[in-house]
């Protein structure tokens, strides 16, 4: 119960910046920066507390502050949605406050290399994907390091002293918390990816209206099985239904009910299929399904029940109820189809058949 509490409130956290009109992109960007100023501020805890504990008072106040500015900063990201403005401020502070924490440490051994922290600032720009503030971050960085390596003896000489056995503490603790994070971040970035990326696929791949699969994903599936069919003699059979007389739905019950038909036909052809077989909206009223490893004479039973069960079905409207029939044209894979054209045609020249014979009925060609 606590890690569920605790994840919920880490989650909304998280979401304190979104806002309605955010898009996916800002939404990511944003947990990623939540993310890395929340790492940073554990750190940044941990090291005040170190520093504490060594009574180097002063240079406890550098991590502290950090953690400071973060929560006021993100407190005023929850107030305004400013996210271009916080995320400045965040990674400003983030590239600052590590450089000047190795200052006043006094270099890179009394320090134990902290000055690696400020790299997270390149991390979350790269990681918005804005190529130009990325560079600038970096080349600022690469001067700042090559700065602090060329004075790092004057840097030293004013060291307050920091015994060898806390500066190697340093070191270790800030090379392994940051390869940790760092592999961290990175991780759930290109796990954010590869969901983005699904999305993307089922966006391209997807009818808006009905959710089942469009007219790309249709020839994609009928290619792979025309392939199949080349390659293993898979047999398949393809059917190409017309819901009748849509354009007299759409003047009678209005577009509203007409979408509303579609969708329903959709989800009736959805249910009513095997799991191997294939359903999608080729257009406008028309759909198509594939059925693998069908013979012709199965694929007709099939459609006859089909045929049966949507005349059985009605959609209550304010009009009335709205009930209507479907035409099929049913084609069976041969040995002379050379593309995924010749069966679709077939199948259409059946349910042209099936249109001017009187329409709710199935035909084959």
């Amino acid at each position: 119960m606590n890690k569920l509490y605790l994840k919920s409130i880490l989650s909304s956290i998280l979401r304190i910046g979104y806002q309605k009109s955010s898009s996916e992109k800002t939404k990511k960007q944003q947990k990623f920066l939540i993310s890395l100023g929340l790492l940073m501020s554990i750190g940044g805890v941990f090291w005040g507390n170190i520093l504490l504990y060594l009574e180097l008072y002063f240079q406890a106040l550098i991590p502290f502050s950090y953690m400071l500015i973060t929560c006021i900063n993100f407190f005023y990201l929850y107030k305004t949605k400013d996210f271009k403005r916080v995320r400045f401020i965040q990674m400003s502070i983030s590239f600052t406050l590590p450089i000047a924490f190795h200052i006043l440490m006094g270099g890179f051994s009394a320090s134990g290399a902290v000055v690696l922290w400020s790299i997270y600032a390149i991390f979350a720009s790269f990681t918005f994907q804005e190529q130009n503030e990325t560079k600038k971050w970096l080349s600022l960085y690469l001067f700042i390091l090559i700065f602090l390596v060329y004075f790092n003896t004057s840097i030293e000489e004013s060291s307050l002293g920091v015994p060898a056995n806390i500066s190697l503490l340093f070191f270790t603790l800030n090379i392994s918390i940051i390869t940790l994070s760092i592999y961290t971040l990175f991780l759930n970035y290109i796990k954010s990816e590869e969901e983005l990326r699904k999305e993307l696929y089922h966006l391209i791949n997807t009818d808006t209206l009905t959710n089942i699969p469009n007219r790309r994903a249709i020839n994609q599936r009928i290619h792979n099985e025309l392939t199949r069919f080349k390659r293993e003699k898979v047999i398949f059979c393809l059917m190409l239904l017309d819901i009748d007389h849509f354009k007299k739905i759409n003047d009678t019950y209005g577009h509203e009910v007409g979408d509303r038909v579609l969708f329903e036909f959709a989800k009736f052809l959805h249910t009513s299929v095997r799991s191997l077989d294939f359903v999608g909206r080729y257009g406008g009223e028309e759909f198509i399904i594939i059925l693998p490893e069908t013979s012709i004479e199965n694929a007709r039973v099939f459609g006859e029940q089909l045929i049966k069960k949507c005349t059985q079905n009605s959609i209550s409207t304010s009009k009335g109820n709205c009930q209507f029939s479907v035409s099929i044209g049913l084609s069976f894979i041969n040995e002379i189809d050379q593309k995924m054209s010749d069966i679709i045609n077939r199948a259409d020249e059946a349910l042209y058949v099936a249109k001017k014979n009187g329409r709710n009925q199935l035909q084959s060609s």
